[in-house]
């Protein structure tokens, strides 16, 4: 084949004519990206790449120059991420790998974000998203793309144990009494909010608990504060499990301002340990998720991916499953009339 032009290679190779142009010009794109483009235009008889890029890129072959990885987030503001891009760094840096950031929070400029991060990147982490299976599906390449906190038909990925984790949870007020016990939700769109509701449903059960699950509402401060005030409506609740952190410190703080007594009223227990869980007054008992190791988990599935390149490319899909455990405090203590029945005795 003769007189292809840019256009024709960015149609073969599903490409943009703009990534193809960068390509052929010595622009920023990913190696493997630069690659195929100087192949297939070099098997069909594309006349128009310059020397330099083509002495460029044969060099770059010899030097195997770092591969790069993309993390896409949506909300990097949040205490979630900063233990989870540790340990994703720490795992890249030491395997060779250079990693950039996008924060797509929102819908504006989205999807130039993406390109601009698949342009520069070998592969993909994709954080948390809040995307259907139908969209992850259409947008990203499971050879090539790790999810985390999320599972997608096709796609590797690494999550946490929330079943376990909210077990822990619930057998820990049971052991100190408490019979009717609250779960307050997040987004109901939300992949890890689902997951944590339902392994709550299925703990109650387990231990013959009364459960009530409220909600949604925000995973912020604001969305806890207003969970109390629908929480006690519910005189009978005397344990919590919130969604995250964020929310039980909003419930702690709103219960205390109301006239209860944390833990001797209601106890309150948080998912992440954050930061936030060991500064607060009472220190907050909650779930610790690791996130450094679930970084960690989510670069190592992607780099044996990217190096293990035609044995792993077209495998079945990896699903890490990170254990959760609960780091118990002052905000949990037995159930009111557990306290009462000692102090009869």
């Amino acid at each position: 084949m003769s007189g292809i032009t840019m256009t024709d290679i960015a149609n073969e190779l599903g490409l943009s004519v703009s990534t193809v142009s960068r390509a052929l010009n010595g622009g920023q794109v990913r190696n493997s990206t630069r690659s195929a483009v100087l192949d297939y235009a070099a098997r069909n008889a594309y006349d128009k790449i310059p020397t330099a890029v083509v002495a460029k890129s044969t060099h770059s072959q010899r030097k195997q120059e770092r591969l790069s990885i993309g993390v896409l987030v949506t909300d990097l503001g949040g205490y979630y991420f900063n233990d989870l891009l540790a340990g994703i760094f720490s795992y890249a840096n030491a395997s060779g790998f250079d990693v950039f950031i996008s924060d797509i929070d929102g819908v504006a400029g989205r999807d130039d974000a993406l390109i601009a991060l698949r342009n520069r990147s070998d592969g993909l982490i994709v954080v948390s998203s809040r995307w259907s299976e139908q969209e992850l599906a259409a947008t990203f390449d499971p050879n090539t793309t790790v999810l985390v906190s999320r599972t997608c038909d096709g796609f590797s990925s690494a999550i946490v144990d929330d079943e376990s984790g909210i077990e822990q949870c619930v057998c820990h007020l049971a052991s100190f009494g408490h019979r009717r016990i609250a779960y307050l939700g997040a987004f109901e769109h939300s992949f890890t909010n689902r997951r944590r509701r339902e392994s709550f449903e299925r703990a109650v059960q387990r231990y013959n608990l009364e459960g009530v699950v409220l909600g949604p509402f925000e995973p912020l401060h604001t969305g806890g504060v207003n969970a109390a005030d629908e929480l006690l409506l519910d005189a009978d609740v005397t344990g919590v499990v919130a969604f995250n952190d964020l929310m039980a410190a909003g419930v702690l703080g709103r219960l205390m301002e109301r006239g209860k007594r944390v833990p001797e009223d209601i106890s309150v227990i948080g998912v992440d340990d954050s930061v936030l869980a060991s500064s607060m007054r009472p220190a907050l008992t909650s779930v610790s998720i690791r996130h450094e190791r679930l970084g960690t988990a989510a670069v190592r599935l992607l780099t044996q991916r990217l190096r293990g390149a035609r044995s792993e490319r077209g495998s079945q899909p990896k699903c890490v499953v990170v254990p959760e455990i609960l780091m118990v405090r002052g905000s949990t203590g037995a159930a009111p009339s557990a306290l009462t029945s000692s102090n009869i005795l």
